[in-house]
Protein backbone atom coordinates (compact mmCIF):
# COMPACT_ATOMS: atom_id res chain seq x y z
CA UNK A 1 0.00 0.00 0.00
CA UNK A 2 1.51 3.16 -0.47
CA UNK A 3 -0.16 6.50 1.13
CA UNK A 4 1.36 9.74 2.13
CA UNK A 5 2.04 10.47 5.93
CA UNK A 6 4.21 13.51 5.22
CA UNK A 7 8.15 14.59 3.67
CA UNK A 8 10.24 15.41 6.40
CA UNK A 9 13.16 18.23 5.47
CA UNK A 10 15.49 15.84 5.96
CA UNK A 11 14.05 13.77 3.18
CA UNK A 12 13.77 16.93 1.18
CA UNK A 13 16.86 17.39 0.75
CA UNK A 14 18.02 13.99 1.06
CA UNK A 15 16.49 13.81 -2.72
CA UNK A 16 17.20 16.92 -3.50
CA UNK A 17 21.15 15.59 -3.85
CA UNK A 18 19.95 12.83 -5.91
CA UNK A 19 19.14 15.20 -8.64
CA UNK A 20 22.19 16.88 -8.12
CA UNK A 21 24.47 14.10 -8.12
CA UNK A 22 22.85 12.17 -11.32
CA UNK A 23 22.41 15.17 -13.27
CA UNK A 24 26.31 15.93 -12.22
CA UNK A 25 27.57 12.69 -13.93
CA UNK A 26 27.26 14.24 -17.59
CA UNK A 27 23.35 13.07 -18.12
CA UNK A 28 21.97 17.04 -17.59
CA UNK A 29 19.51 16.18 -15.29
CA UNK A 30 17.89 14.02 -17.92
CA UNK A 31 17.40 10.06 -17.50
CA UNK A 32 20.22 7.75 -18.06
CA UNK A 33 19.64 5.51 -21.01
CA UNK A 34 18.66 2.14 -21.01
CA UNK A 35 21.03 -0.14 -19.35
CA UNK A 36 23.73 2.53 -17.70
CA UNK A 37 24.77 2.22 -14.43
CA UNK A 38 25.26 5.44 -12.66
CA UNK A 39 25.39 3.55 -8.88
CA UNK A 40 26.20 -0.23 -9.28
CA UNK A 41 24.52 -2.55 -6.75
CA UNK A 42 26.55 -2.80 -3.42
CA UNK A 43 28.67 0.35 -3.92
CA UNK A 44 29.45 2.75 -1.24
CA UNK A 45 30.67 5.87 -3.12
CA UNK A 46 32.86 8.14 -0.38
CA UNK A 47 30.29 11.21 -0.83
CA UNK A 48 27.61 9.47 0.21
CA UNK A 49 29.03 6.99 2.36
CA UNK A 50 26.73 8.18 5.35
CA UNK A 51 24.23 8.87 3.53
CA UNK A 52 20.69 7.25 4.95
CA UNK A 53 18.34 5.43 2.74
CA UNK A 54 15.14 6.82 1.29
CA UNK A 55 13.35 4.13 0.10
CA UNK A 56 13.60 0.32 0.10
CA UNK A 57 12.64 -1.69 -3.31
CA UNK A 58 12.25 -5.54 -2.54
CA UNK A 59 13.01 -7.88 -6.08
CA UNK A 60 13.33 -11.67 -6.79
CA UNK A 61 17.31 -11.04 -4.99
CA UNK A 62 16.48 -9.37 -1.94
CA UNK A 63 16.06 -5.56 -0.33
CA UNK A 64 17.84 -2.71 -1.79
CA UNK A 65 18.42 0.47 0.05
CA UNK A 66 17.91 3.48 -1.88
CA UNK A 67 19.71 6.28 -0.81
CA UNK A 68 21.66 9.40 -2.35
CA UNK A 69 24.12 7.31 -4.58
CA UNK A 70 22.07 5.36 -6.35
CA UNK A 71 21.61 1.78 -4.69
CA UNK A 72 22.94 -0.94 -2.17
CA UNK A 73 21.97 -4.22 -0.51
CA UNK A 74 19.71 -3.64 2.30
CA UNK A 75 21.60 -5.08 6.02
CA UNK A 76 20.66 -7.47 7.71
CA UNK A 77 18.65 -9.45 5.21
CA UNK A 78 18.72 -13.29 3.93
CA UNK A 79 19.13 -13.01 0.66
CA UNK A 80 15.61 -14.24 -1.10
CA UNK A 81 12.69 -13.54 -2.94
CA UNK A 82 11.00 -9.93 -1.58
CA UNK A 83 7.56 -9.40 -3.35
CA UNK A 84 6.02 -7.02 -1.12
CA UNK A 85 7.46 -4.15 1.14
CA UNK A 86 5.86 -1.54 3.48
CA UNK A 87 6.01 0.53 6.09
CA UNK A 88 3.46 2.00 7.92
CA UNK A 89 5.39 5.16 9.45
CA UNK A 90 8.70 6.81 9.32
CA UNK A 91 9.90 4.04 11.59
CA UNK A 92 7.82 0.58 11.17
CA UNK A 93 7.98 -1.35 8.03
CA UNK A 94 7.75 -4.76 6.65
CA UNK A 95 8.53 -7.04 3.68
CA UNK A 96 7.35 -10.30 2.89
CA UNK A 97 8.22 -12.93 0.06
CA UNK A 98 7.98 -16.97 0.13
CA UNK A 99 7.31 -17.87 3.35
CA UNK A 100 9.03 -15.32 4.91
CA UNK A 101 8.35 -11.95 6.70
CA UNK A 102 10.85 -9.33 7.83
CA UNK A 103 9.65 -6.03 9.50
CA UNK A 104 12.11 -3.21 11.01
CA UNK A 105 11.31 -0.47 13.90
CA UNK A 106 14.18 1.64 12.99
CA UNK A 107 13.34 2.80 9.36
CA UNK A 108 15.10 0.69 7.71
CA UNK A 109 18.48 0.39 9.68
CA UNK A 110 17.85 -3.42 10.57
CA UNK A 111 15.33 -5.95 10.02
CA UNK A 112 14.47 -8.80 12.11
CA UNK A 113 12.59 -12.06 10.98
CA UNK A 114 8.97 -12.89 12.01
CA UNK A 115 5.93 -15.07 11.05
CA UNK A 116 4.51 -17.89 12.14
CA UNK A 117 3.83 -21.36 11.42
CA UNK A 118 0.36 -20.63 9.50
CA UNK A 119 2.57 -18.94 7.08
CA UNK A 120 4.60 -22.14 6.42
CA UNK A 121 4.10 -23.36 2.23
CA UNK A 122 2.95 -20.03 1.17
CA UNK A 123 3.93 -17.89 -1.01
CA UNK A 124 3.59 -14.07 -0.31
CA UNK A 125 3.13 -11.79 -2.47
CA UNK A 126 2.20 -8.62 -0.87
CA UNK A 127 1.59 -6.57 1.99
CA UNK A 128 -0.31 -3.38 3.66
CA UNK A 129 -0.23 -2.27 7.51
CA UNK A 130 -2.87 0.52 8.97
CA UNK A 131 -0.45 1.22 11.87
CA UNK A 132 2.75 -0.91 13.75
CA UNK A 133 0.52 -3.21 14.84
CA UNK A 134 -2.27 -4.34 12.94
CA UNK A 135 -2.26 -5.13 9.05
CA UNK A 136 -2.69 -7.87 6.23
CA UNK A 137 -0.41 -10.54 3.80
CA UNK A 138 -1.92 -12.13 0.75
CA UNK A 139 -0.38 -15.43 -1.44
CA UNK A 140 0.18 -16.65 -4.36
CA UNK A 141 -2.24 -19.13 -3.73
CA UNK A 142 -4.75 -17.27 -2.55
CA UNK A 143 -4.59 -16.99 1.16
CA UNK A 144 -5.23 -13.66 3.35
CA UNK A 145 -2.90 -13.60 6.94
CA UNK A 146 -3.87 -10.99 8.95
CA UNK A 147 -1.97 -9.70 12.32
CA UNK A 148 -2.76 -7.71 15.16
CA UNK A 149 0.90 -7.73 17.00
CA UNK A 150 2.70 -5.96 14.19
CA UNK A 151 3.66 -9.42 12.20
CA UNK A 152 4.71 -11.49 15.15
CA UNK A 153 2.25 -13.79 14.60
CA UNK A 154 -0.25 -14.37 11.59
CA UNK A 155 -3.93 -15.80 11.53
CA UNK A 156 -5.48 -17.02 8.14
CA UNK A 157 -8.73 -15.01 7.27
CA UNK A 158 -11.40 -16.58 4.86
CA UNK A 159 -12.50 -15.23 1.84
CA UNK A 160 -15.71 -15.80 -0.63
CA UNK A 161 -15.33 -17.98 -4.34
CA UNK A 162 -12.83 -20.36 -5.45
CA UNK A 163 -9.64 -20.78 -5.92
CA UNK A 164 -7.61 -17.54 -6.85
CA UNK A 165 -4.50 -15.84 -7.04
CA UNK A 166 -3.79 -12.50 -4.95
CA UNK A 167 -0.86 -10.39 -5.87
CA UNK A 168 -1.71 -7.14 -3.85
CA UNK A 169 -3.26 -5.85 -0.82
CA UNK A 170 -4.15 -2.09 0.49
CA UNK A 171 -5.70 -0.61 3.10
CA UNK A 172 -6.66 2.46 4.61
CA UNK A 173 -7.57 1.49 8.32
CA UNK A 174 -7.60 -1.09 11.20
CA UNK A 175 -10.84 -2.26 9.70
CA UNK A 176 -11.01 -0.90 5.67
CA UNK A 177 -8.70 -3.00 3.31
CA UNK A 178 -8.83 -4.65 -0.38
CA UNK A 179 -6.78 -7.53 -2.18
CA UNK A 180 -6.33 -8.22 -5.79
CA UNK A 181 -5.63 -10.98 -7.96
CA UNK A 182 -7.08 -13.35 -10.64
CA UNK A 183 -9.30 -16.43 -10.57
CA UNK A 184 -7.74 -19.78 -12.05
CA UNK A 185 -9.64 -18.80 -15.27
CA UNK A 186 -7.52 -15.70 -15.80
CA UNK A 187 -10.35 -13.00 -14.71
CA UNK A 188 -9.25 -9.65 -12.36
CA UNK A 189 -10.72 -10.32 -8.83
CA UNK A 190 -11.02 -7.86 -5.89
CA UNK A 191 -11.90 -8.47 -2.28
CA UNK A 192 -12.76 -6.56 0.55
CA UNK A 193 -13.46 -5.75 4.28
CA UNK A 194 -14.88 -3.28 6.17
CA UNK A 195 -14.46 -5.52 9.82
CA UNK A 196 -10.66 -6.00 9.71
CA UNK A 197 -11.05 -9.12 7.94
CA UNK A 198 -13.19 -10.95 9.90
CA UNK A 199 -15.57 -10.56 6.79
CA UNK A 200 -14.31 -10.62 2.93
CA UNK A 201 -16.52 -9.70 0.38
CA UNK A 202 -16.25 -10.41 -3.75
CA UNK A 203 -16.59 -6.82 -5.03
CA UNK A 204 -15.39 -7.39 -8.72
CA UNK A 205 -15.00 -11.00 -10.26
CA UNK A 206 -15.40 -10.59 -14.02
CA UNK A 207 -12.48 -8.76 -15.71
CA UNK A 208 -11.52 -9.50 -18.69
CA UNK A 209 -7.73 -9.72 -17.56
CA UNK A 210 -5.51 -10.50 -13.95
CA UNK A 211 -4.91 -7.46 -11.41
CA UNK A 212 -1.60 -6.63 -10.35
CA UNK A 213 -1.76 -3.90 -7.80
CA UNK A 214 -4.83 -1.93 -5.76
CA UNK A 215 -4.76 1.42 -4.03
CA UNK A 216 -6.95 3.15 -2.13
CA UNK A 217 -6.52 7.40 -1.11
CA UNK A 218 -9.44 7.17 1.65
CA UNK A 219 -12.16 4.71 2.11
CA UNK A 220 -14.04 5.83 -1.18
CA UNK A 221 -11.56 6.56 -3.93
CA UNK A 222 -9.11 4.28 -5.35
CA UNK A 223 -7.40 2.44 -8.57
CA UNK A 224 -6.36 -1.16 -9.62
CA UNK A 225 -4.26 -2.31 -12.49
CA UNK A 226 -3.74 -4.66 -14.25
CA UNK A 227 -3.33 -6.97 -17.83
CA UNK A 228 -4.03 -5.64 -21.37
CA UNK A 229 -4.33 -2.02 -20.03
CA UNK A 230 -6.45 -2.30 -17.38
CA UNK A 231 -7.34 0.40 -15.07
CA UNK A 232 -10.47 0.40 -12.82
CA UNK A 233 -11.35 3.33 -10.42
CA UNK A 234 -14.05 3.30 -7.95
CA UNK A 235 -15.71 6.21 -5.82
CA UNK A 236 -17.46 4.30 -3.66
CA UNK A 237 -15.42 2.12 -1.46
CA UNK A 238 -15.13 -0.83 -4.24
CA UNK A 239 -18.82 -1.27 -4.49
CA UNK A 240 -18.70 -0.80 -7.99
CA UNK A 241 -15.34 -0.15 -10.30
CA UNK A 242 -15.28 2.14 -13.72
CA UNK A 243 -13.22 1.92 -16.71
CA UNK A 244 -10.14 4.15 -17.38
CA UNK A 245 -8.66 4.12 -20.92
CA UNK A 246 -5.34 4.38 -21.27
CA UNK A 247 -3.71 4.79 -24.30
CA UNK A 248 -1.39 1.46 -23.90
CA UNK A 249 -2.32 -2.54 -24.10
CA UNK A 250 0.76 -3.61 -22.19
CA UNK A 251 0.81 -5.08 -18.54
CA UNK A 252 -0.65 -2.04 -15.90
CA UNK A 253 2.04 -3.41 -13.19
CA UNK A 254 1.97 -0.96 -9.79
CA UNK A 255 -0.75 2.11 -8.74
CA UNK A 256 0.31 4.76 -5.87
CA UNK A 257 -1.77 7.60 -4.81
CA UNK A 258 -0.19 10.77 -3.00
CA UNK A 259 -3.01 12.19 -1.54
CA UNK A 260 -6.63 12.39 -3.21
CA UNK A 261 -5.77 14.23 -6.45
CA UNK A 262 -2.40 12.91 -7.62
CA UNK A 263 -2.00 9.19 -8.86
CA UNK A 264 0.53 7.27 -11.02
CA UNK A 265 0.55 4.22 -12.96
CA UNK A 266 3.82 2.18 -13.90
CA UNK A 267 3.87 -0.76 -16.28
CA UNK A 268 5.69 -2.41 -19.48
CA UNK A 269 8.32 -0.80 -21.50
CA UNK A 270 8.82 1.69 -19.02
CA UNK A 271 4.93 3.21 -18.92
CA UNK A 272 4.36 5.70 -16.57
CA UNK A 273 1.12 7.69 -16.43
CA UNK A 274 0.05 10.49 -13.98
CA UNK A 275 -3.25 11.50 -12.95
CA UNK A 276 -4.30 15.31 -11.33
CA UNK A 277 -7.79 14.35 -10.70
CA UNK A 278 -7.83 11.35 -9.07
CA UNK A 279 -7.52 8.80 -12.10
CA UNK A 280 -10.24 10.28 -14.34
CA UNK A 281 -7.67 10.98 -17.04
CA UNK A 282 -3.80 10.32 -17.19
CA UNK A 283 -0.75 12.17 -19.29
CA UNK A 284 2.13 10.13 -20.52
CA UNK A 285 5.21 10.60 -18.32
CA UNK A 286 8.88 10.48 -19.74
CA UNK A 287 10.53 7.29 -17.89
CA UNK A 288 13.86 7.62 -20.29
CA UNK A 289 13.68 3.60 -19.82
CA UNK A 290 12.29 0.64 -21.72
CA UNK A 291 12.67 -1.64 -18.94
CA UNK A 292 9.19 -3.01 -17.72
CA UNK A 293 8.28 -0.78 -14.36
CA UNK A 294 6.90 -2.92 -11.63
CA UNK A 295 5.81 -0.37 -8.32
CA UNK A 296 5.50 2.74 -7.77
CA UNK A 297 5.36 5.10 -4.34
CA UNK A 298 5.42 8.75 -3.53
CA UNK A 299 5.99 10.36 -0.69
CA UNK A 300 3.83 13.68 -1.71
CA UNK A 301 2.79 15.34 -4.65
CA UNK A 302 6.65 15.62 -6.03
CA UNK A 303 8.81 13.02 -4.79
CA UNK A 304 8.67 9.59 -5.93
CA UNK A 305 10.37 6.08 -6.81
CA UNK A 306 9.76 3.78 -9.77
CA UNK A 307 11.41 -0.28 -10.02
CA UNK A 308 11.53 -2.21 -12.06
CA UNK A 309 13.44 -4.87 -14.48
CA UNK A 310 16.93 -4.91 -14.10
CA UNK A 311 17.26 -3.53 -10.96
CA UNK A 312 15.89 -0.31 -12.45
CA UNK A 313 15.64 2.64 -9.96
CA UNK A 314 13.74 5.96 -10.89
CA UNK A 315 13.29 8.80 -8.64
CA UNK A 316 11.66 12.26 -9.28
CA UNK A 317 11.32 15.24 -7.12
CA UNK A 318 8.88 17.52 -9.55
CA UNK A 319 6.12 14.82 -9.92
CA UNK A 320 7.57 13.27 -12.35
CA UNK A 321 8.16 15.86 -14.62
CA UNK A 322 11.59 14.35 -14.83
CA UNK A 323 12.30 10.76 -14.19
CA UNK A 324 16.54 10.71 -13.45
CA UNK A 325 17.73 6.69 -12.99
CA UNK A 326 19.59 5.98 -10.08
CA UNK A 327 20.41 2.20 -11.50
CA UNK A 328 20.04 -0.05 -13.89
CA UNK A 329 21.29 -3.26 -15.24
CA UNK A 330 23.70 -3.47 -12.12
CA UNK A 331 22.47 -7.27 -11.57
CA UNK A 332 20.03 -9.45 -13.21
CA UNK A 333 17.14 -8.91 -10.45
CA UNK A 334 13.88 -7.85 -11.14
CA UNK A 335 12.37 -5.26 -8.63
CA UNK A 336 8.89 -5.43 -7.88
CA UNK A 337 7.82 -3.51 -4.45
CA UNK A 338 9.16 -0.13 -3.36
CA UNK A 339 8.56 1.62 -0.55
CA UNK A 340 9.59 4.74 1.98
CA UNK A 341 10.17 5.41 5.41
CA UNK A 342 8.44 8.88 4.30
CA UNK A 343 4.67 6.73 2.93
CA UNK A 344 2.71 4.17 3.45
Amino acid sequence: MHRAVGWSAAMVVVLAVVVGLVAGCGRGGVAAPSGSTPAQSGSTPSSAASASPVAYAGGLRGMLAIDTAGVSRAAGLAPGELRGVVFADRLHGWAVGGARVFATSDGGASWASEGSAVLAGSTLSGVAFADDTHGWAVSEEGAIFGTSDGGKTWSAQSRPGGACGLRAVTCVSRSKAWAAGETLGGEGIIFSTSNAGHVWTAEKTDLAGPLCDVSFADARHGLAVGNGGLALATDDGGRTWMRRRLPTTRWLNGVAYAGAGNAWIVGGGGQIYASRDGGRTWQAQHSGTLHSLSDVVFADALHGWAVGDDETVLATTNGGRRWLQLASGAEADRLVSVASPATR
